[in-house]
């Protein structure tokens, strides 16, 4: 048993496994640490995706390796496998053909910088932040915690929410008997109260339209679109409790039931 356990055949293999995994985790401590320079958001996103496209080539680079050292150790002759890849290059194009161009996909993402981990997208109708970024598949987490896992090649309709900011419309409906200007003054007010202390930007755009209960007025939010959402709710609540005490009315619709006799 002593005998077998230090036969070449068998230590040499565990030892490059071994070697290859200390190696692997170097190479990643090193990428991580390159990771950890401060950089500008849009740029740290990006830094993002790269490493996790470097963790992945020298995954396979080092998995590849081992495989080629230890069928050395068994006595096969690599050299003519890898010559023999030359005629084998037109099958095993044509078997893994959808992986190359999961590969080509996921390299053209990154160098034109579509999208990066931590981004808001839609691709192919399914929307929500991408959590992991490889070199064969993209993951997809919606708000509502579905994920997708998409191979980069079917990636043909993509919308990136995150690369400018985003521009929230909300529609105030006040009565007709309301006084216009002054509302558009209190809603002014209240943009800047909420834009104090953030680098967003609220402003009245005016009557948008006269409806059959009001009179809408529109208000913008420039801000991220991940933000949106809450800001918008910030808002509206602000909206009702200033309206209540400068008595502006917020029409809704009503029913009116006349009983004849």
């Amino acid at each position: 048993m002593v005998d077998f356990l230090l036969k070449k055949e068998v230590i040499a293999p565990v030892v490059i496994i071994f070697v290859s995994v200390i190696i692997y985790y170097i190479l990643i401590h090193i990428v991580n640490r390159i990771h950890k320079i401060k950089v500008a958001r849009q740029n740290d996103k990006k830094r993002n995706t790269l490493k996790s496209i470097v963790n992945n080539i020298i995954k396979y680079f080092i998995i590849v390796v081992d495989l080629t050292m230890i069928l050395e150790v068994y006595g096969i002759d690599t050299k003519s496998i890898i010559a023999s890849l030359g005629v084998l290059s037109l099958v095993a194009g044509l078997a893994l053909q959808d992986v190359l161009k999961d590969f080509i996909v996921g390299i053209a993402v990154l160098l034109e910088d579509q999208f990066a981990i931590g981004d808001i997208v839609e691709i192919n109708g399914f929307k929500g932040t991408v959590t992991k970024f490889g070199v064969r598949t993209t993951r997809i987490k919606a708000y509502t915690g579905e994920v997708k896992i998409v191979a980069n090649r079917n990636i043909s309709e993509l919308i990136n929410y995150t690369v400018n900011e985003n521009i929230f419309l909300i529609d105030v409906m006040v009565s007709y008997s309301d006084d216009i200007p002054k509302v558009k003054k209190v809603l002014d007010d209240i943009c800047k109260k909420q834009a104090k202390g953030t680098d967003y930007i609220y402003e009245v755009l005016g009557v948008d339209d006269l409806g059959d209960n009001g009179v809408v007025i529109k208000v913008a939010i420039t801000c991220p679109y991940e933000e949106r959402i809450s800001l918008g709710r910030k808002f509206k609540e602000e909206v009702k409790l200033t309206f209540d005490k400068e008595g502006i009315e917020i029409p809704f619709p009503q029913v009116v039931v006349h009983n004849g006799k």
